[in-house]
């Protein structure tokens, strides 16, 4: 399941998907990327998208559109009273909390009365998100979405946007602006961005749309997107260019046809004209000059023809396009820049094709807009790189993006009860002597919960300032004996008594956002209370109250532990003396010289020992005769030799020793110390002073919240309409299936009867059937025109009964014939079989098994097809080709089964008398050649000892020396055991110090 952004635009709506490979824009039932934002109803059966706006003209008043520019917004709201003319003539209503709303002609009941069902502006944005949600599950998305809104849409805006979108069971991970969407998706896959923020790279984005214009201002790092600034306006758009050039045209066509607009009544008509007018909007973006306009019985049937100029269109909009460029200089102004500082001006939106509005753009920046980016579908991928930013799923890159607030918030409060009110009571209750005074809060009428509090500098202040950064958190302090309220509204206190200037971009009507009424705030003038109050702006951009303490502050005891004063402590032997610390030094050098000598030695008696396995046999004769004659000398040698490893062993064992004994002075000194202090700590027990110490403890306080979260039906009640609705879709949809299932098999089966299944009817049959097939369509365009599913379901049946045995008929005769040819060819295949070398270890009866098979199958096939040539093609089959099959694969199993079978194995022949004869003489001659080979073998190795020990003989006279020749071998012999003998009694001694230790 992949994570969704939905982008939910004013005339298109985007969805895209996050994957692995990355942002996937995905098309909706028509394989296009942008879905109409269109909804009606035709009965009870919902319509959308393409669908809903292909009938917009026969279903006028059942369809709408633009609810983008609606949604969340009271019907006396001075902005939408602005956009109401040019919403296309439709009649649009107030419900009874004040929201806009409409009425749609909701089908017939059962009594055959017409029906109505009126749904808020969140439940008619709620059957665009459905749509939009389907869009989605069809590309395997899952309902966790993050949603797109209009920098300008106000606090009650953006819940009923989230309002619309759960009623639907989207879950809504969060909301970002659409501002913010944009420079997500040009900023997060850049790599080539700046690291230092002294460096950021700063770019303003001109999102211009079909309901209004936004200019926003940012800088990147290669880590970090900041919005610096945002401007926008509502007044300014694709929609207001509509409207005045649909005015325009509809003058020339008053001044050539005499035809007012006012003269023309039919709702209908003037749809065709407007979409005229769209159209025509569209083709002079990119025409050279002029282009053709017609619209088809304008009124009293009379068609229009004209030509428009490119030139008037382009001075018609000049005024609207100037509006644009003035947002753009405003936005650039908010942010502190010069137009110099804008490294790149990246221009979307549907609108921003309009060449005009290039040129003009051009002119003031100095260079051409860039338009890297899809127009139309940034917004949606910025959702979704948002989406995959807060999914654990996704490795993403870090990015810090800080949004800002468009609004400034201003926070004021009054009193509910007089003080003054509050001390008179007290007087009066010291004079009679009462301890309690109980003062009710008087109950205000629900109306008064909703007017604004009067503004001055004493009760109000700047809560949240313009382009504060977003999500924030705000705490204020209040001290207060009686209970208040509180009101949170757009606007800005430098400004308090004056109308707000064009620059602050404040909603000029419908500024509060809630009111809060803190009642359980203890009522005392003597000592008022602090009370803590914390507002925030979450990531969905909402402000909300977050939490109302009051701040007690308590004095409570706390034990505190007296400390003492550290008794001076004696000083600490030296551990080793300076001359012990030499002696340990010496034995380390002597243990590592003694440890390097005898690895020494062990190396070099490696060596001499592959020197005496090399030897040859004559050294070792002349070795032993040596060894006899210096025995004496090594035995006195090894004597010496161990006096010396004595007395070394015997000085170790002394050193070992001492340090013991220190080791053990310095474990008896340090239990010593600790049962010294020990005792010290039982005799003097830890003393502790109490102390008052002030603690702040928070109460939470209850308030009565009266803000936009929660609307005038509840979320369940919006859930169960929206059910109730789709109930009643599913059945219409379910039941036109089986309506147009039913007229599409009269239209075949009565085309069927003429043409492929002629010959398999009667005359007479095919008479009766086609009476029935007319009479049924009359049927369908009168009375059943609109009845059940079951009814449909059931006329279907009855013509199913007639027609299906004509087209089982028409099916068999297809089969038969092929299967069996294919019996025949595999008879002919098993009787060649036989034939073959394969198979000619079967039997005589396996053979004739199979014969007769063979013949059985052929002789079936064959009277088969004579019964079946006998009877008429309209008549009753004598086999289905079923049976054919099952006939089919019993003949194939049983032949299988036979040819099947193993060949089997050569049976071994006695061999004769004569041939095991021959058999023994050969054996008789190969052990004698054996013999012969052995004798010549023992002939050879005799005459090699015998030049041997003649090579033997010559050696020993080369090698005869003089005896002085040979005492010094001989020394130097002794010299080499000694030390082998020596080698030997250190390992000894190894072995000894081992067992000592």
């Amino acid at each position: 399941m992949s994570l969704v952004g939905i982008d939910f635009g004013n005339t298109k709506g985007v969805v895209a998907l996050v994957r692995r490979k990355g942002i996937d824009v995905v098309n909706n039932e028509q394989s296009k990327r942008e879905s109409d934002s269109f909804f009606s109803f035709s009965g009870k059966q919902r319509l959308f998208g393409y669908t809903a706006k292909a009938q917009e003209v026969q279903n006028y008043e059942n369809t709408l559109t633009g609810m983008k520019s609606y949604l969340g917004l009271n019907y006396e709201d001075p902005q939408f009273q602005e956009i109401l003319p040019k919403m296309g003539w439709k009649n649009f209503i107030p419900l009874k909390d004040g929201e806009v709303g409409y009425s749609f002609d909701y089908g017939v009941n059962k009594d055959g009365e017409k029906e109505q069902i009126t749904l808020s502006s969140t439940q008619i944005g709620s059957q665009m998100f459905k749509y939009l949600k389907e869009v989605g599950k069809k590309h395997d998305a899952s309902n966790d979405c993050v949603l797109s809104y209009p920098s300008y849409y106000s606090d009650r805006r953006k819940i009923a946007l989230k309002t619309a979108a759960e009623i639907t069971g989207i879950r809504v991970l969060s909301m970002i602006s659409e501002p913010k969407a944009i420079c997500l998706t040009w900023g997060f896959p850049k790599k080539d961005l700046p690291e230092k923020a002294k460096d950021a790279e700063t770019v303003c984005f001109v999102d211009f749309g079909h309901s209004h214009i936004t200019a926003t201002v940012a800088s990147f790092t290669k880590n970090k997107i900041q919005i610096l600034a945002e401007s926008h306006s509502t007044k300014v758009g694709g929609r207001e260019i509509d409207w005045k050039f649909f005015h325009h045209v509809a003058k020339i066509i008053e001044e050539k046809f005499k035809i007012k607009l006012s003269d023309i009544q039919r709702k209908k008509s003037l749809c065709r004209f407007l979409n005229a007018v769209i159209k025509a909007k569209v083709m002079l973006s990119s025409a050279p000059k002029q282009v053709p306009f017609s619209v088809d019985c304008l009124h009293n049937d009379r068609d229009i023809f004209l030509t428009l100029q490119r030139d008037e269109y382009e001075e018609l909009i000049t005024p609207i396009i100037d509006e644009a460029i003035e947002v753009v200089k405003r936005a650039i102004k908010l942010s502190k820049k010069d137009i110099k500082d804008i490294k790149t001006m990246e221009i979307v939106g549907g609108s921003s094709r309009i060449p005009l509005f290039k040129s003009k753009l051009q002119e003031y920046y100095g260079k051409t807009p860039s338009m890297t980016l899809n127009a139309t579908e940034c917004v949606a991928r910025g959702c979704a790189y948002h989406a995959a930013i807060l999914s654990p799923l996704f490795m993403t890159k870090s990015i810090t993006f800080k949004d800002s607030n468009i609004y400034p918030i201003l926070l004021c409060w009054k009193d509910l009860v007089d003080p003054k009110s509050l001390k008179e009571e007290n007087k009066t209750a010291e004079e009679e002597e009462k301890v309690e005074v109980e003062l009710k809060v008087p109950e205000n009428p629900e109306n008064t919960i909703y007017e604004p509090i009067e503004l001055n500098k004493s009760n109000s202040l700047n809560l949240v300032k313009r382009s504060n950064i977003v999500p924030t958190l705000k705490e204020i302090k209040f001290t207060k004996s009686v209970p208040f309220r509180l009101q949170a509204q757009y606007g800005n206190p430098e400004f308090l008594g004056q109308e707000q200037p064009e620059f602050s971009d404040i909603p000029s009507s419908n500024t509060l956002i809630g009111t809060y009424d803190i009642k359980d705030v203890p009522m005392n003038t003597e000592k008022p209370s602090l009370i803590k109050v914390r507002f925030e702006i979450d990531n969905f951009g909402i402000f909300k109250l977050r939490s109302v303490n009051l701040s007690e502050t308590v004095m409570e005891e706390v034990k505190i532990r007296i400390k003492k004063k550290a008794k001076p402590q004696p000083p600490k032997k030296t551990e080793k003396k300076e001359t012990e610390k030499k002696e340990e030094e010496k034995k380390e050098t002597e243990k590592k010289e003694t440890e390097k000598k005898e690895e020494e030695k062990k190396e070099e008696k490696t060596e001499e020992k592959k020197e005496t396995e090399n030897k040859e046999e004559e050294k070792k004769e002349e070795e032993k005769k040596e060894e006899e004659t210096e025995t004496k000398k090594k035995e006195e040698e090894k004597t010496e030799e161990n006096k010396e490893t004595e007395k070394k062993e015997e000085e170790k064992e002394g050193e070992q020793k001492e340090t013991e004994k220190k080791e053990e002075e310095k474990k008896e000194e340090a239990k010593e110390t600790e049962k010294k202090e020990k005792e010290e700590e039982k005799e003097e027990e830890p003393q502790y002073k109490t102390k008052l110490k002030e603690v702040e403890k928070l109460r939470k306080l209850n308030t009565n919240i009266v803000d936009f979260s929660i609307p005038s039906l509840s979320m369940e009640e919006l859930i169960k309409i929206e059910y109730e609705i789709e109930v009643q879709n599913k059945i219409i949809v379910e039941k036109l299936n089986m309506k147009n299932s039913l007229e599409s098999y009269i239209y075949d089966l009565r085309n069927n009867l003429w043409t492929t299944w002629k010959s398999f009817v009667s005359e007479k049959k095919v008479n009766e059937i086609m009476g029935d097939l007319d009479k049924m369509e009359d049927w369908i365009y009168g009375d059943g025109f609109d009845v059940s599913k079951d009814e449909y379901e059931n006329r279907l049946k009855t013509l199913k009964k007639e027609g299906d045995p004509i087209q089982y008929r028409f099916e068999e005769s297809q089969k038969r014939p092929q299967l069996f040819q294919t019996i025949h060819s595999q008879v002919k295949l098993c009787l060649e079989n036989l034939k073959k070398d394969e198979f000619d270890h079967l039997e005589e009866d396996d053979t004739a098994k199979i014969e007769n098979y063979c013949k059985e199958m052929k002789d079936w096939a064959a009277k088969k097809q004579e019964q079946q040539k006998k009877k008429q093609l309209y008549e009753d089959i004598v086999i289905s080709s079923q049976e054919i099959q099952n006939k089919f694969k019993e003949f194939f199993n049983n032949c299988k089964v036979i040819f099947s079978k193993p060949r089997p194995e050569p049976k071994k022949e006695e061999k004769k008398e004569e041939e095991k004869k021959d058999e023994e003489k050969k054996d008789e001659e190969k052990k004698e050649e054996k013999k012969d080979e052995d004798k010549k073998d023992e002939e050879k190795k005799d005459e090699n000892e015998g030049e041997k020990k003649e090579e033997e003989e010559k050696k020993e006279g080369e090698k005869i020396e003089t005896e002085e020749d040979k005492k010094p071998k001989i020394e130097n012999k002794q010299e080499k055991e000694k030390k082998i003998n020596t080698d030997e009694i250190n390992d000894n001694v190894d072995d000894l110090e081992v067992d000592i230790d």
